[in-house]
């Protein structure tokens, strides 16, 4: 098996984060970004960010 080929254990792990950043990037949308909510969305950004960072430095 190729390095870079996924196994089924970090196929769903990738798909949870997957499903995590769908979630966080609709409820950052949802956000009337006034200003209490902009606080909100950078930290949501944040957390899309971290997650995804993770995934770049296992490819």
């Amino acid at each position: 098996m190729p390095a870079n080929e996924l196994r089924v254990p970090e196929h769903l792990a990738l798909i949870d984060d997957m499903a995590k950043i769908h979630i966080l990037a609709e409820a950052a949308l949802a956000l009337t970004a006034n200003c209490s909510e902009r606080q909100v969305q950078a930290e949501i950004i944040g957390v899309i960010s971290d997650i995804t960072e993770k995934w770049v430095r296992q490819a």
